[in-house]
This record gives structure tokens, sequence and C-alpha cells, in this order.
């Protein structure tokens, strides 16, 4: 009899560390508490195609590093890691939409934690706010053409060695999505809506990059400090903005006497 995969349990895998390969079905729809923690020997981690998107949630149990904090209610948040954070993965297919866990409220809600999967978290306790870990370091990233949205903070901080192809039903781009890539080139798919703010902060290598029709919102900063752009190319209108306005500045943080950037509209 074949079974369905809805859901992995928690702690399901916990402290497998001979587990070097995931596949994770089209049909799952859920990765329970603690599913992976401890699991430092995955290479390689496939998220298969799907219309369901999958949602993660956080590991337990191990402190953080808070060496340089001083704000003494950090004590009184829980310690959640991402879901993948004990892991090596060095190729990563994403092949449908991810959701994240809900951020972790203190117990008197002066300050949360939020975990992103691959290993990065964001702490604000009262006026302090940080990051914790660093990245990702990936050898390989690909996604599926089912993927609509790239969530915020996914790659943040992280390397990624390989150029990457975005999906072709692509809607949106979340806040700090991406650092590291290494494309000199960067197209959009013709149905991508909008990208958040600092969503490809310090892409050093990228050298032209080209915006769809279909875009309609970008943040500010959302190719900040890519210092290597010498070419922007732009078809349609963009609400935040009109054409009249040197727009690329704003987006880019660079200006076209220091960069030589050639703004093409259509």
């Amino acid at each position: 009899k074949n079974y369905v995969v809805t859901a992995i349990g928690d702690r399901a895998f916990s402290d497998c560390v001979s587990l070097e390969e995931i596949n994770i079905p089209g049909n799952c729809q859920h990765i329970g508490v603690d599913a992976f923690k401890g699991c430092g020997n995955i290479l390689r981690l496939v998220i298969e195609d799907g219309t369901t998107p999958l949602q993660f949630s956080y590991n337990y149990e191990i402190p953080y590093d808070y060496e340089s904090q001083t704000v003494s209610q950090i004590d009184t948040l829980p310690h959640p890691r991402g879901q993948f954070e004990d892991s090596k993965i060095s190729y990563l297919y994403i092949g449908r939409d991810v959701l994240y866990p809900e951020p972790q409220y203190s117990e008197v809600e002066t300050g949360y934690i939020r975990c992103f999967p691959f290993g990065r978290c964001r702490f604000v306790v009262g006026a302090y706010q940080g990051y914790s870990h660093e990245g990702p370091q990936l050898l390989s990233l690909e996604f599926g053409n089912y993927v609509t949205e790239i969530p915020e903070h996914l790659f943040s901080n992280g390397t990624i060695k390989n150029n990457v192809i975005f999906p072709e039903n692509l809607k949106s781009i979340g806040e700090s999505a991406f650092c590291a890539l290494p494309n000199t080139e960067i197209v959009f798919p013709e149905t991508l809506e909008s990208i958040a703010s600092n969503a490809f902060e310090d892409l050093s290598s990228m050298q032209k990059l080209y915006l769809p029709p279909s875009l309609k919102t970008i943040g500010s900063g959302a190719f900040g400090n890519c210092k290597s752009l010498k070419e922007l190319y732009i078809q349609g209108n963009i609400e935040r903005y009109n054409k009249n306005s040197p727009y690329y500045n704003e987006i880019c943080y660079i200006s076209d006497s220091e960069n030589g950037v050639d703004l093409t509209l259509s």
C-alpha cells in the first residue's frame, strides 16, 4: 500500500547524524518542531514540486551566543533556531512556496525572535535589534516553477555559488531575500510584481539588471550597494516612482556620475 506523506512530525529525525539527503514530497504541508535538529551532515535538500506551500517550524533547546547582548530581557525569550541550521546543505532545490513560523515573543512581550529556515535569526528586544548566526553557504540553489513568492531573509547573509535562475511564475521577492549571488546579470520573469527593500543588497558581481513590465513596486535600496551595476533596464510603470525621476538612485543607492549607470526605459 502506498502512503501519502502530508506532514513530518515533531522530532521525527532528530539527531540522525547519518542523514545526508532529504526529499520532502510535494504533498507534505508541514515540518514539525525539532524534526531535523542535530542532523549536522545533511548535504542535499529537495523540496519537491507541489501546489501546496510547505510550513516550516523551529528547532529549540539550543541557546544562542549572546556575548554582545546586554539587554536583560533577552532571558525571557525562547531560544528557537532555524529548521535546518544544524545542517551543512550544499544543494537546495525549492519546488514550491515555503512559509515561516510565527515570531516567538517574550513572556512580557517586550521583544521577539524570528528564525529563518537556513540559519539566520532576527531578534528584537525593546530598542535593541540584530541578527545571530551566519546565513547558508550553498554551492547550488535551484527554484521550481511552482514557486510564486520568495520570502524575506531566505538567504540573507549567506553565500550562493551558482547563478540563480528565477522561476517563471514568480510574483514577489521579500525583504533582504538574497545576499552574495554570483550573477553578473539578472533577468526576472514577466510575472514579477514586487521586490521588497534590500532584497538584493550588496550583490557585488551584478553588472546588468532587467526589470519586467509586470513590476509594480520596488522597495527602497532593493539593489543597494550593487557597485558593479552598469546597466539598468526598466519596462512599464512602477507605482512608487515616475519615469522622470532618477529612481534608480533610490533603489540602487548609487548616482549616475559615480557609477555610469545607463537607464533605458521602454
